[in-house]
């Protein structure tokens, strides 16, 4: 018996509808138990990074909060270190070299030092002739001193919480971090400085000004006349002797608690 051929097209149909219906039910399936072990790979991934990034916020931040500390420390306890200055006056005869009186010299500098202290509100006062170029860049340095000294009470704030938090836990290991962190930067700078002075002087100007008004005319700013490039280099060295001394205050205290603890 021959079947007619719409017969057979319609079996054909019906037969290619049912394979396709178990195709596209074992593809669902397939793809679906797929999707929920890509989701639970990728759920695994993030929370194995957020716990990753937790470890490594809890390792990492705590010897920079001292790194930072002692560093702006170092720098503002040497900007409002006068002697270092007053020495310097004779040491590196700077009222021979500028031509002005001991008296002049020292309120300039009094005067700059002043101007530079975060609480000080008012305008520069020289009794030196200051070109206009001249005090825009002593605007610029005060605004660089100001963030360092806020950075100085903020991280000494962090530190304290910090290290009364550790000594409770009995876990200091991070100050033996914050000596080595620490210790890097006096190391570079000072091969930096003993290798070429003037060349470490100009690159940290062009880093920290966006002009060249730190380059002062002795005609029209002749307060650079008191502040010679020495002075500026015995205050690098004292920022890297004081920065030296916290590294190792810092591994003078591991030690001690160390012992205290018996760790």
């Amino acid at each position: 018996m021959v079947l007619p051929s719409f017969m057979i097209c319609g079996q054909w149909s019906s037969f290619l509808i049912v394979c396709l219906s178990c195709y596209t039910l074992k593809f669902i399936e397939f793809f679906y138990f797929f999707m929920l072990r890509l989701l639970s790979l990728a759920d695994m991934i993030i929370y194995n990074l957020q716990k990753g990034w937790e470890h490594l916020w809890k390792i990492s931040w705590y010897p920079y909060v001292l790194h930072y500390f002692i560093i702006s420390a170092s720098v503002t306890i040497t900007l409002n270190f006068r002697p270092l200055y007053y020495h310097d006056i004779s040491s590196l005869k700077i009222e021979e070299t500028s031509g002005f009186s001991k008296k002049v010299i020292r309120e300039n500098y009094d005067a700059l030092i002043d101007y530079n202290q975060f609480f000080y509100s008012g305008k520069l006062k020289l009794t030196l002739p200051m070109s206009r170029e001249g005090r825009i860049h002593f605007e610029e340095v005060k605004r660089i001193f100001v963030g360092i000294e806020c950075l100085c009470v903020i991280t000494l704030i962090l530190s304290c919480f910090l290290i009364k938090r550790k000594i409770r836990s009995r876990n200091i290991d991070f100050l033996k971090s914050a000596s080595i962190i620490t210790v890097l930067l006096p190391v570079t700078v000072g091969i930096l400085c003993a290798v070429n002075w003037d060349v470490a002087f100009t690159m940290f100007h062009e880093i920290m000004f966006r002009n060249d008004y730190w380059i002062f005319d002795e005609a029209t700013d002749p307060v650079i006349m008191i502040l010679p490039d020495a002075f500026f280099l015995h205050c690098a060295v004292m920022i890297i002797l004081l920065i030296l001394i916290g590294s190792l205050l810092c591994m003078g205290f591991r030690s001690f608690f160390r012992h205290r603890f018996m760790l």
